[in-house]
């Protein structure tokens, strides 16, 4: 499962939009000019912090798909690697991946030695070229990297794949959602709890946190009839920090 963890800043005017637009649905909070509130020095507040998932299925996957290739020299290397290079982008784009999906990342030519007799002496050349694709077609993505490595040979292997979603962007909303609305659940409880009642949210931060990297899942052509892939659930984490200025009485 990957995870993302977001991180979300609303400050000065953004904050009216916000209590405007989702003040009705956090516990103790309205959409009125209350949510502007100032809290200034001296004034009562109340910090509260809030965290937020939200699960969804990945859409794509992204691929690394590495030849390495040798040669006496370092033409012959590159012609061989330009070789296992162009039959595994044709494998991809056979299986429906588009050129623009396809782009090469890396390529690295370097000369190889061995000690004969005490002596170090040029043996060759070895080129590693990297493509990274991504494939949207998940059902028959494990076929496909099959055929790819396939196509390439004993030169090709899979550096690392890694699912994810095309546009994240409504589960990181979905995320951001829960947490504000934990949070603000949090403050009416303790509000109420300490006889007074949230007169406006005077800020919202998040707390960021680095996100996961992709899965390691080294494969030469030949070991199965289809990769065994499991796409599993794509995960989105946000963590907020909001302060509210608090006023005497209950709100009721």
């Amino acid at each position: 499962m990957t995870v993302r963890k977001l991180a979300w800043v609303a400050t000065g005017a953004a904050l009216v939009a916000v209590a405007a637009t989702w003040g009705a649905g956090w516990p103790g909070a309205t959409a009125s000019a209350a949510g502007t509130a100032a809290c200034g020095a001296g004034a009562p507040t109340l910090t509260v912090h809030g965290d937020g998932t939200a699960d969804g299925t990945p859409d794509e996957l992204t691929v690394d798909l590495v030849v390495d290739a040798s040669g006496s020299s370092a033409v012959g290397a590159l012609g061989a690697a330009d070789t296992a290079s162009a039959a595994v982008e044709r494998a991809l784009h056979a299986g429906g991946v588009a050129e623009r999906q396809v782009q090469t990342t890396d390529l690295t030519i370097q000369p190889d030695y061995s000690t004969q007799g005490g002596t170090v002496v040029l043996t060759g050349y070895s080129v590693d070229d990297t493509v990274m694709a991504t494939v949207t077609r998940l059902s028959g993505a494990g076929q496909l990297l099959d055929a790819v490595t396939a196509a390439g040979g004993n030169d090709t292997r899979i550096g690392s794949l890694s699912f994810g979603m095309a546009d994240p962007r409504t589960l990181e909303d979905r995320a951001r959602h829960d947490a504000v609305v934990q949070a603000a659940g949090h403050a009416a409880a303790l509000a109420a709890a300490a006889g007074t009642h949230l007169a406006g949210v005077c800020s919202i931060s998040d707390q960021p946190s680095p996100v996961g990297g992709p899965i390691a899942a080294p494969f030469a052509s030949g070991q199965v009839a289809a990769v065994p892939l499991q796409v599993g659930t794509e995960q989105a984490e946000a963590q907020v920090t909001m302060v509210y200025r608090l006023a005497p009485g209950s709100s009721g």
